[in-house]
């Protein structure tokens, strides 16, 4: 799932008569608003997963990422993380994140 805003054909014609090419015919046309690089928090978070599959053969919990690069909000920790799964960085085999395996 990429976060994306979507725009309607028609919407805000004063801009529309702004932009150059042809306008979209039918539908919603998404636009993506995340960069294609990883941030520098998703460096730290992926460099302390590897770190951690590689020493202990799993993943850390939400928890131990948190206090490992100074986050106290696992929801946070998560909104990294799910940032880094639809990268295709990480991958889940099972519900939590220990089952997470590095694809890259």
């Amino acid at each position: 799932m990429v976060a994306s805003v979507l725009v309607r054909p028609g919407a805000g014609r004063a801009c529309a008569a702004a932009q150059s090419g042809p306008r979209p015919r039918c539908g919603d046309v998404a636009v993506s608003r995340r960069p294609a690089h990883l941030t520098e928090r998703e460096e730290q978070i992926l460099a302390c997963s590897r770190r951690s599959i590689t020493e202990r053969g799993e993943g850390l919990s939400m928890t131990e990422i948190g206090a490992a690069v100074g986050l106290r909000s696992k929801g946070t920790v998560a909104y990294h993380l799910r940032n880094l799964e639809e990268r295709g960085v990480l991958v889940r085999d099972g519900f939590g994140w220990r089952s997470c395996r590095l694809a890259r």
